[in-house]
């Protein structure tokens, strides 16, 4: 979903809450496969701004109970999100929002970006992030508008690779795996800047993994295949002529 115009101008709130009201409906009501809504937007408000916009708090709160987590960027007015004035949505007191402030290429916080040790999670890039514009061709740009689309990626990726994750799960991976920095510590929650890779590599399937298929692809009936495993088998998928009783294999497509 794409709300809001290409040129300057505010994001009405309707349209917020719109396009979450339509996540939330296509993730319940039809099971689209759903993980995460990228959020590159906001502004400044009292910390109790939330008792002034039910509407957009409730329709986040019901993307969220539905399954999918809520990436928003930290902000851009070089302020901590800890303190009386901090950018919203992404302050929201919701479990399942991650708070994404933007660092530049020496792992640093941007100048311009918001903080907060405890409101914002992680850190990502969104400085001279080089990027397609309006029009054709490529531009460098900043702004936590970038930080979040980011990290949205990185939960899709992680839910990509273990579909059986719940939101807390993957959220738990996206801050467990940052890169940990100097440039952000004390300044947002994980002190780290995301790193796919190693979100990857905790997003595995716990257990022995396929090394190896023997024989590989065939065009003729095999009577026998012999399956290799990162990590020695439990006896007890066996019965008692050692036969894999408990294990079943599933090509990539699903199918048996």
């Amino acid at each position: 979903l794409k709300i809001g115009g290409d040129g300057p101008g505010g994001l009405p709130l309707f349209a917020i809450i719109g396009a979450l009201d339509y996540v939330t409906m296509m993730k319940t009501d039809f099971g689209v496969n759903i993980v995460a809504t990228n959020n590159s937007y906001g502004a400044l408000r009292p910390a109790d701004f939330g008792d002034f916009d039910t509407a957009q708090e409730i329709a986040i709160q019901d993307s969220t109970d539905a399954g999918v987590l809520f990436v928003a960027s930290a902000g851009n007015d070089s302020v901590d999100n800890d303190s009386q004035a901090r950018a919203f949505p992404a302050s929201y007191p919701n479990p399942d929002i991650i708070a994404v402030a933007a660092t530049n290429n020496r792992d640093l916080l941007a100048s311009f970006s918001n903080y907060g040790a405890t409101t914002v999670d992680v850190g990502a890039p969104g400085e001279q992030v080089l990027t397609t514009q309006v029009g054709g061709g490529y531009r460098l740009i900043d702004g936590t508008s970038f930080s979040g689309p980011y990290t949205a990626g990185v939960v899709a990726m992680i839910a990509s690779v273990n579909r059986f994750l719940t939101k807390e799960q993957i959220k738990t991976i996206v801050l467990n795996s940052v890169d940990v920095v100097p440039g952000l510590q004390g300044l947002v929650l994980t002190g780290g800047r995301v790193n796919l890779y190693k979100a990857l590599l905790n997003a595995q399937f716990p257990g022995p993994q396929v090394t190896a298929i023997t024989p590989g692809t065939q065009t003729a009936p095999v009577t026998e295949i012999r399956v290799s495993f990162s990590k020695d088998i439990d006896p007890t998928y066996f019965d008692s002529a050692g036969i894999a009783a408990s294990i079943e294999l599933r090509r990539s497509n699903s199918d048996n």
